[in-house]
């Protein structure tokens, strides 16, 4: 829990930061840093991002439950349901924009309307991994895999334009936040 309550601390920091709607220089070197990756890799990224897809989590958890794996199954599926529960109603409070093109200095290579901050993509990519850790038994690359897959996931809507740092780091820590608590809870329950 307590890895949990430091997630939950990362979340509520940089959502009031993120509810100045004002983005910090340090930010936007940042954004445009992972922006400006070489082109060729935008497909790669856009592969890997699709770990945030409400559709993975739901594929990923009912394989697992398929594959006989019940409680991995359940803590990847509950794990992903809440943290989507949570980012929703959180982008309309705080009400934090997304990158421009005048912010960023780029132009973008995807828009979407919806507010910035948590990103969901990466909130979700969090959560799956984090359940997936804390519920099946990996090897050590495997792991390295999964945690990989999480960061790529947040690196991916940073260098697409439609997301600021702090968008995938509240995004990611609300993820974390909320699959260690869905864990907790269903091994206290077995």
């Amino acid at each position: 829990m307590l890895v949990a309550g430091a997630c939950a601390a990362v979340a509520v920091v940089t959502g009031s930061m993120a509810a100045t709607h004002d983005v910090a220089a340090a930010e936007r070197s940042i954004g445009r840093w992972l922006y400006d990756l070489p082109d060729w890799t935008t497909d790669v990224w856009e592969t890997v991002m699709q770990a945030g897809n409400r559709a993975v989590v739901l594929v990923v958890a009912v394989a697992l439950l398929l594959l006989g794996r019940r409680r991995a199954g359940v803590v990847v599926l509950v794990s992903g349901l809440a943290t989507w529960w949570i980012a929703g109603p959180l982008k309309d409070a705080v009400g934090r924009g997304r990158p421009t093109p005048d912010l960023l200095g780029r132009p973008l290579r995807e828009e979407v309307e919806r507010n910035g901050w948590p990103s969901t993509h990466a909130a979700l990519a969090a959560a799956l991994a984090t359940a997936v850790l804390l519920s099946l038994p990996l090897r050590r690359w495997q792991q390295a895999v999964v945690v990989a897959v999480a960061l790529g996931t947040a690196i991916a809507r940073v260098h697409l334009g439609v997301h600021w740092p702090l968008d995938v780091v509240g995004g990611a820590a609300i993820g974390v936040a909320v699959s260690c608590i869905v864990s907790t809870v269903e091994e206290r329950v077995r």
